[in-house]
């Protein structure tokens, strides 16, 4: 627990939390629930919050105008905005502690306005970020090299001055946190994923192997890589495939993606969920399933962490992802899964062959891989829990 000598009030903030999907509910949720019924405590999420958000956890309330990516080019001018209106409706000083949940340009550069616009007896501002790229219509965009360089200099931009107030975080992605020190002087600290770790589920017990793909089919995400994979069918196994908020493809890309779902769609063997599952529901579904897809784009998670890999080790459920990402490393580290060659210069019906094989690899030997997985259960639901995120942030603003 925050210590009460320090800071009276603690407020999360969720700029992106809006409906039930992802880490922008689970972890409000997760640390409702581990910090308590307390007067203290309050929770900021979008304005635009689903109802059924609201009543799940305490003291919730929309007042934030913006997420994360609108708005990019604004200057923060938003949430300075949103932070002086909280201030205004909460008299916010000194005694007070802000954890801002997901954060970007907008988030550093609004709570840096903030701050010193207010000049005395401000609160203390953590930001935590999450990742290094921007969302794009086109995924494709992120692989220009002026992409590249232009939000390079929109960090620096961002980084350029921090208000002595401001403390400054990461995922516990070391490739995120060399990049951001490459850019400003301001210490980045690592935050643990704050994941409420239920009762693990009982180990699949049935003659058949449940593969799933789980979260968002973006792009990079690699969605269509999978459903390209299995598309001369694995009748050995059952594949179960969220299939939500499909983007960040092409015109070309997105007909490819409706033709894979079409043909898949006829097999008994293969299930589509069309909507999204609130985190209880969620991690439960994770821990029913004997094997976890995760075949993510290098580009996009060579510096980011992936909170499905967490959460599917917690539960003891072997994974297969790409080289080239942070998943591979988590994933050599704990012998908890196979890796596949991801060629980044070539397309998804390419790479796919090789997920195949990294697929049949892992069911061949399915026993084996949950074993080892399992003994990384613990440590890693020790080190993502909403008490070690807590005892670390303790640390960090101390």
């Amino acid at each position: 627990m925050i210590n009460k000598n320090n800071y009276k009030r603690i407020f999360f903030i969720e700029p992106n939390l809006i409906r039930g999907m992802g880490h922008v509910v689970e972890f409000p949720i997760s640390l409702n629930k581990y910090l308590g019924d307390s007067s203290n405590i309050f929770f900021i999420a979008n304005k635009n919050v689903y109802s059924n958000i609201r009543k799940r956890i305490n003291r919730l309330k929309g007042l934030i105008s913006k997420s994360s990516f609108q708005e990019l080019d604004s200057g923060g001018k938003y949430f300075n905005a949103d932070l002086k209106a909280i201030d205004k409706r909460y008299n916010l000083n000194s005694k007070d502690l802000i954890v801002v949940l997901t954060s970007y340009w907008n988030e550093i550069k609004g709570a840096n306005t903030y701050l010193r616009d207010k000049k005395i007896n401000c609160p203390k501002i953590v930001l935590w970020i999450h990742q290094i790229y921007p969302p794009q219509e086109n995924f494709k965009n992120t692989l220009d090299a002026n992409f590249i360089k232009q939000v390079k200099l929109g960090w620096k931009d961002t980084l350029n001055v921090i208000h002595s107030q401001i403390v400054l975080a990461c995922t516990p992605s070391k490739e995120m946190k060399k990049y951001l020190k490459s850019i400003t002087l301001t210490d980045i600290n690592f935050l643990p994923l704050p994941y409420e770790c239920i009762k693990p589920i009982k180990s699949n017990n049935t003659d058949s192997i449940n593969i799933a793909f789980l979260g968002d089919g973006r792009y990079e995400k690699g969605l269509m890589m999978f459903l390209q994979a299995i598309s001369d069918r694995i009748d050995i196994v059952k594949f179960h495939i969220q299939k939500i908020y499909s983007r960040g493809y092409n015109s070309e890309e997105k007909s490819d993606f409706n033709a894979l779902v079409k043909k898949l769609t006829k097999y008994k063997n293969i299930k589509f969920y069309n909507h999204s599952l609130f985190p209880d529901k969620f991690v439960k579904f994770i821990g029913s399933m004997d094997l976890i897809i995760l075949p993510y784009h290098p580009r996009s998670y060579d510096k980011r962490v992936s909170g499905i890999l967490i959460q599917a080790i917690q539960h003891g459920v072997p994974c297969v992802a790409s080289d080239g990402t942070w998943l591979a490393e988590e994933i050599k580290k704990n012998k908890c899964g196979v890796i596949f060659k991801y060629n980044i210069n070539k397309d998804y019906k390419y790479n796919s062959t090789y997920l195949n094989r990294a697929i049949m690899e892992i069911i061949k030997n399915i026993k084996v891989f949950k074993s080892q997985t399992r003994k990384s259960m613990l440590i890693y639901r020790e080190i993502h829990s909403a008490k070690n995120f807590i005892n670390v942030l303790q640390k960090v603003i101390n």
